[in-house]
């Protein structure tokens, strides 16, 4: 499962969907997630999201959303590079 965006919610839906035994990834276009919250309290959050099978991808820039084989993908970029 991917989820477009690192705020609050973002984060919320990637824990509840973890919690459900899906895999998930976070895209995230500024540098971190949740820039409200302190940073050390972010660190110790991604760490634990390691353990819980989401991975945090920053400076993504979303490109494309198409559809694949009957499922839809989403395409970014990140360091010049297109990934999906």
């Amino acid at each position: 499962l991917t989820i477009i965006g690192g705020g609050v919610v973002g984060v919320d839906m990637a824990t509840i969907f973890s919690g459900l035994g899906a895999r998930v990834s976070i895209l995230e276009m500024m540098d971190g997630i949740l820039p409200m919250i302190d940073h050390e309290i972010v660190e110790v959050l991604k760490e634990s999201f390691s353990k819980k099978n989401i991975e945090v991808i920053t400076l993504a820039e979303i490109t494309k959303i198409s559809r694949e084989e009957g499922r839809l993908v989403v395409f970014f970029q990140k360091n010049g590079e297109t990934h999906k």
